[in-house]
């Protein structure tokens, strides 16, 4: 018997392949089957494959081959989705297994990981094993049962934004089988999850997810500034030019000032600058008497503009300066921030991102002078919708906003 000769051996093996397919054991099992040369065993006699029982064993064997690969890919999958965050990793389990602390002893212990998390309470073995307390540098922090260097049994686990869980933790391997739409703030995971994997898998992911997306939004952005600057950049190429050209041009009193540059039939047309009053000017661009084009404002109170210009209206994209201290490097629609743009205070904080209506609208990045920090959504200049805080240490809480209000 074990054999591949006896029909009955192979009709046992392929019953308990369809009954016992543990990853382990089934990988396992591959090292030996992937690498039989059939060819060879039948050329000396070992299988003989003529047989109609041989054809059916030689079948067997494939697939059985074929299962134990898409066991192994399973047992890959299991272990890219089994926590992918810095809690409960398999490195933190080898890390006290090779420093070789604890030996076979059973004893209270604190470690502290090459990660910055702090483990203290029983081992075994050179396992986190009994009662225990393990803190992350995110302030995350699990207490409860552990066994063989993993949560198993009771335990309670708090994460970033303070949501936490609390009863069985069972599989180190379990990873998302229910659907998850919207926020993580969305889907209730007390009431809807049997294993606290289960749970930090959906946290993890939800907020990675999250993360992913205004990190794509956050990149997408970047991409329209940097076009903006170098919109700007050409126009300042030419802009030495310009008062060159004014030298050269005649003066005229025109629009209660003077104006120096090109005119075709009594209307500014081309290159110019209007005074209206001491300190008061632009020199730019005309088109039928209008400011349109690239120019340079200056106002009296100290204020700048440099950019382009519709109708004598900002459009397009331009760069001013508030005599109080205030700046914007963005684009304008009808003389105000409308687009992608960034808006530096005179006190340090700074917001980049979209603008409608010269309110700070859709996404967008909030930095204050104390490193705190906010990304997502917003709405009429206020927060409202899926974001990210960020404290001054840089934890990161993904929230809900609604008209400038969290939403608990």
């Amino acid at each position: 018997m074990g054999n591949l000769t006896c029909l009955r051996c192979v009709e046992e093996l392929e019953q308990d392949l369809e009954e016992n397919l543990d990853p382990i054991v089934v990988v396992l099992a591959n090292n030996g089957i992937i690498d039989t040369d059939f060819n060879s065993l039948a050329a000396t006699g070992e299988i003989d494959f003529s047989s109609h029982q041989m054809q059916i064993a030689k079948i067997s064997l494939i697939q059985r081959a074929w299962r134990t690969r898409q066991a192994k890919k399973h047992m890959l999958l299991l272990q890219k989705t089994c926590l992918k965050t810095l809690y409960f990793a398999h490195s933190d389990v080898l890390a006290t297994l090779n420093k070789g602390l604890y030996k076979s002893l059973r004893k209270r212990t604190r470690f502290l990981y090459a990660n910055g998390a702090v483990y203290e309470g029983e081992s075994c073995g050179g396992f986190r094993d009994g009662y225990g307390k393990m803190k992350w540098p995110d302030m995350c922090y699990y207490e409860g049962n552990w066994s063989f260097g993993y949560p198993f049994g009771y335990g309670k686990f708090i994460y970033t934004d303070q949501d936490y869980y609390e009863g069985k933790w069972i599989s180190p391997y379990s990873h998302g089988t229910q659907s998850l739409t919207g926020s993580t703030q969305s889907f209730d995971f007390s009431s809807n999850t049997s294993d606290g994997y289960i749970w930090l898998w959906f946290k993890h992911e939800g907020s990675n997810s999250l993360y992913l997306a205004l990190y794509k939004k956050l990149e997408s952005l970047r991409k329209v500034y940097i076009s903006v600057l170098r919109l700007l950049e050409d126009g300042r190429k030419n802009f030495s030019n310009y008062k060159e050209t004014c030298l050269k041009s005649k003066t005229h009193e025109l629009d209660n000032g003077k104006f120096t540059g090109e005119m075709v039939e009594g209307k500014r047309q081309g290159i110019g600058e209007q005074v209206w009053g001491e300190g008061f000017f632009y020199i730019g661009q005309w088109v039928n008497n209008s400011q349109n084009g690239f120019g340079q404002s200056v106002w009296a109170d100290g204020s700048t503009y440099v950019g382009f210009y519709k109708n004598s209206s900002k459009e397009g994209v331009g760069e001013y300066f508030w005599a109080f201290g205030d700046s914007y490097i963005g684009e304008w629609d009808e003389d105000v921030m409308h687009g992608v743009g960034k808006y530096a205070y005179a006190d340090g904080r700074e917001y980049f991102g979209q603008w409608c209506k010269g309110l700070m609208d859709g996404y967008g990045v909030f930095k204050w002078t104390d490193g705190k920090k906010y990304e997502g959504m917003w709405k009429n200049g206020k927060k409202h919708g899926q974001g990210c805080s960020y404290d001054i240490q840089g934890n990161p809480v993904f929230n809900q906003w609604y008209n400038g209000r969290l939403q608990e």
